[in-house]
């Protein structure tokens, strides 16, 4: 980004834990992370005595792309890190996670851009939505907020009868995704099966998100990733109408990733590239940097043959992967078939010797990375103590957050 003396960056942070609230904060583009954490603490009203980390590809604890306040050994250091010069476009999304112990997140997303105004004061609010809330809530508070923790509602007997057959379609999902096994890949019937069980679900439910919670409480988790996941299943498997019908279903009710970024792969397997572009487009510009978006990207313009797109793909996810090896061996291995298909052998052989190369540097680098745990030499003052250079003014209006900047 250029213009770093007159441009703005806006940016909407949402906590995990109360998706109905949002605050929108503008800052100068040669202020860093360091003054957007100060800005999301007060926003949210937040007691800056914790660690934090920015990631920004989005994936907590990823060092590859984690950016630590200034109690945090990490790769990249918040107070130099001018937000300009960072890789910002519009509809970015990182995380800012605040508390290392109870991990409080929050999703950023860069909403925009703008121009300095010399009359105002950088951070500034721009909009607020909801109110703010409590940093650490009760366990009774914490389940009612937020869609990820839903007051679970009492089962009606139709949901109740299929609570044995999800919790064992459950299991099977479970092997399948982390079990490394020598039989056969689960059977069409069998994966037909569970799409009947899951559609059965969601009529029983009447496509009711908090009814579905209700049951993911009883069978202790998992039933979401099963629900996402299975039609991707099934198109893999053969069954490419099935598929879609069941990714249409569930991303109808939820619309959260990762099943969104599924969808564009499941007409495209199904053989209806339009509604494919449709929804690539959409995402692209949704969530221009998010790696699972990109790898399922790259396979869906794969499937419909434009494999120059697909590449572009490829190498995107693979710069944001950061530190998720399975994933990054999937990519790897599709962007090697799209060069194949181009007949670029010369670039295939580069391309695995560079991932040669950088798996090592990898495996180097968690040999050697470990360091001893940060160990203050005094207590830290939060951001509403007094100043301790004796202002009488509190710390974060102080000395607190630009002395340290």
């Amino acid at each position: 980004m250029t213009g770093l003396t007159r441009q703005t960056l806006i940016f909407q942070i949402t906590p995990w834990f109360d998706l109905q609230v949002s605050r929108t904060v503008e800052l100068r583009a040669d202020q860093t992370l360091h003054d957007l954490h100060g800005a999301i603490q007060d926003a949210f009203e937040l007691d800056d005595d914790h660690a934090y980390a920015f990631f920004l590809n989005n994936r907590a604890w990823d060092r590859t792309f984690q950016y630590g306040g200034p109690d945090v050994p990490s790769p990249h250091q918040t107070g130099a890190s001018p937000l300009g010069a960072l890789p910002l476009r519009k509809n970015k999304r990182f995380l800012y996670l605040f508390d290392f112990g109870d991990e409080l997140r929050h999703e950023v997303r860069v909403a925009g851009e703008g121009t300095i105004d010399p009359s105002l004061r950088y951070p500034r609010i721009v909009e607020s939505v909801g109110e703010a809330p409590t940093q650490y809530p009760e366990p009774a508070e914490e389940h009612r907020r937020g869609t990820a923790h839903a007051e679970a509602h009492p089962l009606a007997p139709g949901l109740a009868e299929l609570l044995p057959a999800v919790e064992a379609a459950l299991v099977r999902y479970g092997t399948r995704r982390f079990e490394v096994r020598d039989t056969d890949p689960e059977s069409e019937a069998r994966l037909l099966a569970e799409a009947d069980l899951a559609m059965a679900l969601l009529d029983r439910s009447a496509d009711d998100v908090r009814k579905i919670h209700a049951v993911e409480h009883e069978v202790g988790g998992g039933l979401w990733g099963w629900l996402c996941d299975l039609p991707l299943e099934l198109s893999l498997a053969g069954l490419p109408e099935d598929g879609l019908r069941l990714g249409e279903r569930v991303h109808a009710i939820h619309r959260h990733p990762p099943i969104g970024f599924t969808v564009p792969l499941l007409f495209a397997l199904a053989g209806r590239p339009g509604e494919t572009r449709e929804y690539l487009e959409r995402n692209l510009a949704e969530y221009p940097d998010d790696p699972l978006m990109l790898l399922r990207a790259g396979e869906a313009f794969q499937a419909v043959g434009d494999l120059g797109r697909a590449e572009e793909a490829y190498r995107e996810a693979i710069l944001w992967v950061g530190s998720d090896e399975d994933a990054r061996r999937e990519m790897v291995g599709g962007l090697v078939r799209v060069l194949g298909d181009l007949g670029r052998e010369g670039d295939v052989e580069e391309l695995l010797r560079a991932e040669q190369v950088e798996q090592e540097r990898r495996r180097q680098e968690r040999r050697w990375g470990w360091q001893a745990p940060f160990r203050r030499e005094r207590p830290k003052v939060g951001r509403n103590e007094l100043c301790p250079c004796g202002s009488g003014r509190k710390a974060k209006r102080c000395c607190g957050t630009e002395g340290r900047a």
